[in-house]
């Protein structure tokens, strides 16, 4: 059966056959050749962990492994033995130091930036010069006068054209390979041996590493979380996408509560409601009504005395129309009939929705005056739009309800895109791949994602609960509310965040994933607050409002977006 297998497989099997016998010496040759990366990392955990109760020997020409697994390396050429030691003792030794490189802009000098780090490490030397970068290699000697000459190279930026730069320590590679070519090949390995035993009572740094699976999680999720929050704090889309978004509408929303779209004022009937001057005529009216005291601030007495009767009036006022100064809405006329009686005849401009009622109300108050003798006296004639019907309040109030909901909604619906975004991210510049090569845990991985996406949206959660303290939105921040409220949040933010890590794995680009969940976050929260509200203006419906709504496979968008509790006076 093994003949089937691929040579990667046939390795494994290798290894695992190595250990089965029991044995506690155990020899291995190219233990991870020809495996993947994810397969060799598996594989350098288990032998780590069989290192605890076996002696492993085991030959590699891949340095890195060497370095990650050895206690001890011994680095042979040609035959013969050439060092053995430490990790740490060998790169102490044989290493060439530590390489600063700096990426600089086309047109920068090299001679300035070469004095700056030579004024700090005056050993410095020159490794490379190529389009747009330096490197130097710096001596271990000289470590002490690292932090000056970062600070130096971070306050040259500007001045010497510096875009980046990085500092790489010596790895055991260049140690291999400067044993395998340098003079120091025909060094004798008895001699580094004795160096090592004086390196060895040397403390190289005054600090205790730390070791054990829990320590290394606990490392890794202090590392994330460092990580996550020094990108949130750089990404001020994200910051204003997740905190200032949401909580900005939501404030707008609450202003809105406190406009009355469907309320209608009482309007006083009078003259002034045009806001200017209006000409008044007034036919034969002298001796019945009042003419000379005007029935408003802005109403101008015009007497006309010629006038036989009220058809002439009309005429009369429907060939001067456009003939006087002021606006003109309305007029009065008074006729004395064959009986002796007196006609009011109260003539308006059908364009002027309220002037028959303003025109009766003048020609009454004319007749006050006259009769009483009293010019102070005043009539006040206003227009009061009847109550609504329960049916009317409710329709109102649904769709009140639901421009509400919509607002609010709107910025809820963005918070799951940043953070799918950020899964997605990650994998599209191939960090998720070099943290899994890393040795990151699978699970300190998401775990430490939800708890940082969890505590961000907490943030602007508490900051939301606060502009329903700001309103006094009893219905919200009540003492038999605010605990279903902050539950009935937490969930969506919760369920907000799974969904999003579990579509992440449907997308390869950060843009397309953001625009895709916030479109079909906003489009499946639309249309089931329509479908409320549909069922709201349904008379049928309409009997069912107080009773339960069971809905157990709806979207989250729905939970805060198609539900308002009524607000109680």
């Amino acid at each position: 059966m093994s003949k089937a297998l691929s040579g990667g497989q046939k390795r494994k099997l290798s290894v695992a056959v190595a250990f089965v016998g029991g044995s506690r010496l155990v020899f291995l040759d190219e233990p991870t050749a020809g495996m993947d990366v994810g397969a060799r990392r598996h594989t350098w955990a288990l032998l780590k962990e069989m290192a605890k109760s076996h002696t492993i020997l085991l030959t590699t020409h891949f340095m890195d492994e060497a370095d990650l697994l050895g206690d001890r390396v011994a680095i042979m050429n040609k035959g013969r033995l050439q060092c053995s030691g430490s990790n740490m003792f060998l790169k102490s030794k044989l290493g060439v130091g530590f390489v600063l490189t700096m990426s600089v802009v086309s047109h920068a000098r090299r001679e300035p930036i070469e004095q700056m780090v030579r004024s700090f490490v005056p050993a410095a030397e020159a490794v490379g010069s190529g389009a747009g970068e330096v490197s130097y290699r710096l001596p271990m000697a000289s470590k002490s006068a690292f932090p000056d000459l970062l600070s130096g190279v971070e306050a040259g930026i500007p001045a010497l054209g510096i875009n980046a730069y990085s500092l790489s320590a010596t790895t055991l590679e260049e140690v291999f390979i400067k044993i395998a070519e340098g003079p120091e090949s025909e060094r004798d390995a008895d001699e580094l041996a004795a160096e090592e035993k004086a390196v060895a009572s040397e403390a190289v740094w005054n600090v205790e590493i730390e070791t054990g699976r829990w320590t290394r999680r606990w490392l890794q999720f202090r590392a994330m979380m460092v990580k996550r929050f020094w990108n949130a704090l750089r990404d001020r889309r994200t910051q204003f996408f997740q905190i200032v978004c949401p909580v900005a509408c939501v404030l707008l929303a609450m202003l809105l509560t406190l406009v009355k779209l469907f309320s209608t004022p009482t309007i006083v009937l009078s003259s002034d409601l045009y806001g200017t001057t209006v000409d008044i005529p007034l036919a034969n009216c002298d001796g019945v009504l009042d003419v000379k005291t005007p029935f408003s601030s802005r109403a101008q007495m015009d007497v006309w005395t010629e006038i036989t009767n009220a058809s002439v009036f009309s005429e009369q006022l429907n060939s001067t129309y456009a003939q006087h100064a002021n606006e003109r809405y309305g007029g009065i006329s008074c006729a004395a009939a064959a009986s002796g009686e007196t006609y009011h005849s109260v003539f308006y401009n059908t364009t002027a929705l309220h002037e028959i009622a303003i025109e009766t109300s003048n020609a009454f108050l004319g007749y006050v005056r006259h009769v009483t003798g009293r010019t102070d006296m005043t009539i006040n004639t206003a227009v009061q739009p009847l109550p609504r019907t329960s049916q009317e309040q409710a329709v109102q109030s649904s769709i009140y309800s639901m421009l509400i909901a919509i607002i609010v909604m709107i910025p809820f619906t963005l918070i799951p895109s940043t953070f799918v975004g950020w899964i997605v991210k990650e994998r599209e510049c191939k960090a998720r791949h070099l943290q899994n090569v890393s040795g990151l845990s699978f699970y300190v991985y998401w775990i430490t994602n939800f708890l940082f996406d969890i505590c961000c949206y907490i943030i602007t959660m508490f900051l939301v609960i606060a502009v329903f303290g700001i309103f006094n939105r009893t219905e919200y921040i009540s003492s038999s509310s605010i605990g279903p409220t902050i539950f009935l949040l937490f969930l969506y933010g919760m369920s907000g965040i799974l969904m999003s890590y579990a579509l992440s794995f449907l997308f390869d680009v950060q843009s397309t994933a953001q625009n895709v969940v916030m479109l079909g976050n906003f489009i499946v929260g639309f249309l089931l607050v329509l479908a409320v509200s549909a069922l709201t203006f349904a008379i049928p419906t309409r009997r069912a409002q107080g009773a339960p709504l069971d809905l157990p496979r709806c979207p989250n968008v729905l939970c805060r977006g198609g539900y308002q509790q009524p607000r109680h006076a």
